[in-house]
Order: structure tokens, then sequence, then C-alpha cells
């Protein structure tokens, strides 16, 4: 039976997702398709022989790689997000309890009418080092962790244009887990 482009798009990304088991993609194919009922492997194979299809197979393994890619640095970025959270939420209660703190000081002070110009810079370089360290600690972290995720990304890419989808999804989580056992 001949397949159109777009049922032959199907065919290929089923093929992709299989890491081209074909049994595997003619069962899919069968059970989610109501139209590749009577497909079989050896059409695919006739299909496979054809270069326009391997194209296509290898496109929309390209495709399914990104996407897997794709989810699992959001994945990752999220739990990221998770753990670090906790911590600078911690320190940043502990920073503002220290601004707060430091205000109560001056407006003491001030109300008491014991201030001399020692003390206001002494306060005021106090207020600006808490200041700095907010801006210093947040904006590396930032910046680390865009590229991160380019590179992520970029070894991702690379993975899946040179060795498929399976291979590739694979290869991402015994990386992923190596970092987890590093990181302890």
């Amino acid at each position: 039976m001949a397949y159109g482009t777009q049922q032959q798009r199907i065919i290929a990304r089923e093929v992709a997702r299989a890491g081209g088991n074909l049994a595997a993609a003619v069962k899919r194919l069968r059970s989610e398709y109501e139209s590749f009922g009577s497909i079989g492997v050896s059409t695919i194979r006739r299909y496979l022989e054809e270069r326009d299809f391997k194209a296509l197979v290898k496109e929309q393994g390209q495709i399914l790689a990104k996407a897997s890619n794709d989810a699992a640095v959001k994945v990752e970025q999220e739990r990221a997000v998770r753990e670090a959270l906790p911590g600078l939420l911690g320190k940043l209660q502990r920073e503002d309890q220290m601004l707060e703190d430091l205000r109560k000081e001056i407006e003491t002070k001030l109300d008491a009418g014991d201030l001399d110009t020692k003390e206001v810079l002494r306060l005021f370089q106090q207020l600006t080092q808490i200041s700095d360290r907010r801006q210093r600690d947040a904006l590396p972290a930032i910046g680390s962790t865009a590229d991160a995720e380019a590179l992520v990304l970029a070894v991702a890419e690379v993975l899946g244009a040179e060795l498929g989808a399976e291979t590739t999804a694979r290869l991402m989580n015994a990386i992923r887990e190596r970092y987890h056992a590093r990181r302890g």
C-alpha cells in the first residue's frame, strides 16, 4: 500500500522514536493509528531504501531529540531552582533582617540625638555592603545559568544530530546522573 507524504512523515517519526527498531515502529503504528492497521515491516524496509525517506527519518529523529533535550533541560532548570530557592530565600531573609536591624539602630540613634558622623558612615557602609553583596551574588547566578543552559542545549543538539534520539536520550540521562552524583 502506498502512503501519502503526511503518512510517511508519521511512519518516519515512529521509526525514529523506536530507534530504528522496525517491529516496534510497526507495533506502535498499528496500535496508535487506524490508517496503519495493515502496515508491515516490509513496507517500512521498502521506504527505507529511498533516500528521501531516510532523510525524513533523520529529520524526525532530530526533532524528537531536540524535544526530549528541551524537556530535560526544562526539568533540570526547575529542579535546580527548587533546590536553590530555599537557601536563597533564607539568605535574603537574613539580609532583610540585617537591613531592618540597621534601620532601627539608625532610627533609635536619631531619636536619641546620639548620632555622630563616623557612626553614620559606618552604618551607611554596612547598608552598602549588604546591597553590593546581594547584587554580586545574584548576577553571576543568572549568567552561569544561561551559560550552563546554552552548553547543555549545544551538547544535546550535537549528540542528537550525530547519534540519534534514542542514544542521545540515554547519554543525557547518564550525564545527568553523573552530574548529580558529583554534586553529592
